[in-house]
């Protein structure tokens, strides 16, 4: 018989041993890519993730608009007895009820290049004195600006302006590399099936081969041509062919079941079609490293470590150093037991406060903080310039393999033509007793072992390829920037 490609034995295998449960469905690998970075739980988190992060951007950059808001109490109702100071400078218990309301509408805007906040507001109470009668008074706040600032102390809005960007961004492309990940491990699950699949096609083959040959044999043995040895020997061949059929039937199910709950689809017959032999000139290690540095999350996380680590060093010098804060308001401002009134001829109302605190002695404790952020700035920096070389050697190593494995396929490729045909050779000269049942064996398992060896390169060279894309962000296929 001569070859048979992987297709029709898959085919084959399926009507063969009636596996017609569910629907049959060819699958390429492209598809198992496209359905994963959709489907998958891996992709659905890797998109929650980035979701996360674009949310928090946005919170970051509307946190520098004006926001606001109404606060009150509706009512407030006091009944006590309080130390009270008389009009003649004695003091004395009294019983006091009360009842307060008050509602203020309040606009804030930072202003992050001070590390400031500016607020306006506007503001009515009203108190009622539950004595012999109800006696009520008014205080309106018409409108009341003030501005809080701390003039030596750490200013948050400044590092987060470097900081959230660069996070965002580094969100972005790690959101890319997630996907990159989940086609590799689809890579991983289909080759898984594919290489079953084309394993079991081969010792169906085999075993369709060997039925022949043993009635060959057989016939040959009754007019004493051929030994029972040879007999006994093709016997023996057969039946491991069965056992590893029915092991090998075992393994497809389990890999289909694996690829089918990672892409989650319905249990479906999934037959696996080999890929492409894909060609790609030789990958140049320096691009390749280049290309991660430009496309990728490393270099944007050894930033974002750096600036996190210099923004803690610039709190902890603020917190333990001189500290001036200053707040001020103007507002206009009225009280009258009448609610019209308090809205003529409003009184200014000023406030200004410079507060200090200047730190003498602390045994060292503060130079021991500052020394501990300076330190931990240098370890970032250590890490960073570790993982850096720790990326580069694996980059190298990627590329040296996926050039390597580009010459090896091809000659595996050539090895697996040549092996069939010496095979078919080796069959017919079998049949006619030209040569012994061992080197026929021989060139079986050759045959055998090359189609599974390309199988294997391929699923290597798709894997690294994918691993290099995910370190990279850069299609050397098409030479395109992965986005």
């Amino acid at each position: 018989m001569r070859h048979i490609n992987n297709y029709f034995f898959i085919a084959f295998l399926f009507l063969l041993f009636n596996i017609t449960t569910y629907a049959q469905r060819v699958i390429s690998l492209e598809e198992c890519i496209e359905i994963a970075q959709k489907n998958s739980f891996d992709a659905q988190e890797a998109e929650n993730k980035f979701l996360q992060s674009t949310y928090q951007y946005k919170i970051y950059k509307k946190s520098y608009l004006p926001s606001l808001s109404l606060s009150g109490s509706l009512p407030a109702f006091n009944r006590s007895i309080s130390k009270i100071t008389l009009p003649n400078g004695d003091e004395a218990f009294v019983s006091q009820a009360t009842g307060a309301y008050s509602g203020k509408l309040s606009i804030t805007q930072p202003i992050p290049f001070l590390g400031s906040d500016f607020v306006i507001s506007s503001g009515l109470q009203r108190l009622d004195l539950y004595n012999d009668s109800i006696s009520t008074s008014y205080l309106s706040n018409v409108i009341n600006m003030g501005i809080s600032h701390s003039i030596f102390g750490y200013n948050s809005y400044k590092w987060e302006r470097k900081i959230e960007p660069l996070q965002y961004n580094e969100a972005k492309q790690i959101y890319v590399e997630d996907m990159e990940e989940v086609a590799k491990k689809t890579i991983e699950l289909y080759f898984n099936l594919l290489e079953s699949q084309t394993n079991l096609s081969i010792q169906l083959y085999n075993k369709l081969n060997i039925d022949t040959l043993l009635n060959i044999i057989r016939d040959k043995y009754s007019v004493g041509k051929c030994t029972e040895d040879e007999v006994l020997q093709l016997e023996v061949n057969l039946l491991n062919f069965e056992l590893q059929i029915r092991q090998l039937q075992n393994t497809i199910y389990n890999n289909e079941k694996a690829i089918c709950d990672f892409l989650q689809l319905s249990n479906d017959k999934l037959i696996a079609s080999e890929p492409t032999l894909f060609e790609i000139e030789a990958i140049d290690s320096k691009k390749a490293i280049d290309e991660t540095y430009e496309n990728s999350s490393i270099e944007l996380n050894h930033k974002r470590q750096v600036l996190e680590a210099q923004s803690n060093l610039a709190r902890v010098k603020s917190e333990n150093r001189i500290s001036v804060d200053l707040y001020a308001t103007f507002g206009l401002s009225k009280n009258d037991a009448q609610f019209k009134e308090t809205f003529k001829a409003p009184l200014n109302q000023e406030v200004l406060s410079l507060s200090f605190t200047v730190p003498i002695f602390d045994f060292g404790i503060s130079r021991s903080k500052v020394k501990q952020a300076e330190l931990n700035i240098s370890n970032v920096i250590l890490n960073s310039e570790q993982e850096k070389l720790g990326n580069n050697r694996e980059i190298i190593d990627v590329v040296n393999q996926i050039n390597i494995l580009s010459e090896n396929i091809i000659v595996v490729q050539k090895t697996k033509e040549l092996s069939e045909k010496r095979y078919e050779m080796s069959k017919r000269r079998y049949e006619n007793g030209k040569i012994g049942f061992l080197d026929y064996s021989n060139a079986q398992t050759d045959k055998d072992k090359s189609k599974l060896d390309y199988v294997q390169l391929l699923k290597m060279k798709w894997e690294l390829y994918y691993k290099l894309r995910k370190l990279t962000l850069y299609d050397f296929k098409t030479n395109k920037k992965i986005r």
